[in-house]
């Protein structure tokens, strides 16, 4: 069976989202401890079945609870520590907009009055 406190003090004391990223693939992957548990659960008996569904489930959901979180923190600390390195002088005025173009038939008159002017 699972060690469900060990598992989130696993995800807990991830420092990145590179080592929750392996947490993550140890215990929820595709081929975790949660899978095992869960291929396991197949060849039960319904008695079992019903006993170990329950406790799997109950496990999975916690541990998927505590990477949700962890990784919502790791992703507001990696956001704040890019904003500290990220210099933005907010009183530099920013590049200047273009303002539009010319109608056609401004730009048609522009180019005949052109040619009539070089003639």
């Amino acid at each position: 069976m699972i060690d469900i406190q060990s598992a989130i003090q696993a995800i807990q004391s991830a420092a990145n989202s590179n080592e929750l990223q392996t947490v993550f693939d140890i215990y929820l992957g595709k081929k975790g401890k949660m899978g095992e548990l869960f291929k396991k659960l197949a060849t039960a008996t319904p008695e079992e079945k019903k006993e170990l569904g329950q406790i799997v489930s109950s496990a999975k959901e916690q541990i998927t609870t505590a990477y949700l979180t962890k990784a919502k923190e790791l992703q507001i600390a990696e956001i704040n520590i890019q904003l500290e390195n990220d210099i933005v002088d907010s009183s530099i005025p920013a590049n200047p907009r273009p303002a539009g173009h010319a109608s056609l038939l401004t730009q048609t008159r522009r180019e005949v009055e052109e040619l009539c002017h070089n003639m």
